[in-house]
Parts: C-alpha cells; structure tokens; sequence
C-alpha cells in the first residue's frame, strides 16, 4: 500500500526548510482536546485547529467547499498532516542540533570546572591548607 508520493525523481527540490524557524513555528501552534459537533462519534479527540495552524505553517493548511452539518461551505479547512509531519521533522532536527550544541559547552565547562578545581587543591597545597 502506498501512502504518499514520495520519490525523488519526481519533486524539484527548492530549498531545505530552516529548522530553527520551524522549531519557533510549532511552539506556537496550539493543540487542543475536541469532541466533533456533528458526528455520533463524541469520544475525546486531539488536535489541531486549521484556522489557527494557516498562519503559523500555511503549507498545512487548504481551504475548499466541503460540508459543515450538511450545509455547503467554500471554505472548508483541512489540515495536511503529511506536510505538518515533515515540518515537525524539520524541528525535531532543530532541536537536537540545539541539544548537541548544549551538550559540547557542557562538557566544556566541566572540563573547566574539574581545571579550577585541580587549581585549587594546588594552592591549597602550596599553601598547607586542609
């Protein structure tokens, strides 16, 4: 079974997505706990609104007829959570990159630290002190 589209051969690559950018964007967007209007299924649900996703990850996000409680809408929201999934990739991406850059000044401050402490316990001893 296939998915989604996805083969290279297919897509004209225009660019990578800043993952910092995204990071910032998917902290911004808000997920919420639902139960539909009109359906008889009324179980707890999470998720998105799309009116409130379109101007944070617009890509997401379409617009189109469709039907609220059986009456014709034009502007009917959908969200395109194949595209929400690769731009939370992209954050994920983000925000390991930040916790790796964290993790080397880490390291490098406790390198310094144990350095000043060895510094330390040599003036102690320099100057007898317990």
């Amino acid at each position: 079974e296939v998915d989604v589209l996805s083969d290279a051969r297919e897509k004209n690559v225009i660019g990578d997505i800043d993952q910092v950018d995204a990071l910032k964007a998917l902290n911004k967007v808000k997920i919420i706990e639902y139960k539909w209007k009109y359906q008889e299924d009324k179980r707890p649900r999470i998720g998105l609104i799309a009116q409130q996703l379109r101007p944070i990850v617009g890509e997401a996000v379409t617009a189109m007829e469709g039907r609220i409680n059986g009456l014709k809408v034009s502007d009917y929201h959908y969200v395109d959570y194949q595209q929400l999934t690769a731009f939370s990739i992209a954050a994920i991406q983000g925000l390991n990159r930040q916790v790796e850059e964290q993790q080397v000044q880490i390291n490098a401050l406790k390198n310094e630290l144990a350095a000043s402490k060895a510094q330390i316990d040599q003036l102690k001893k320099s100057l007898k002190l317990p």
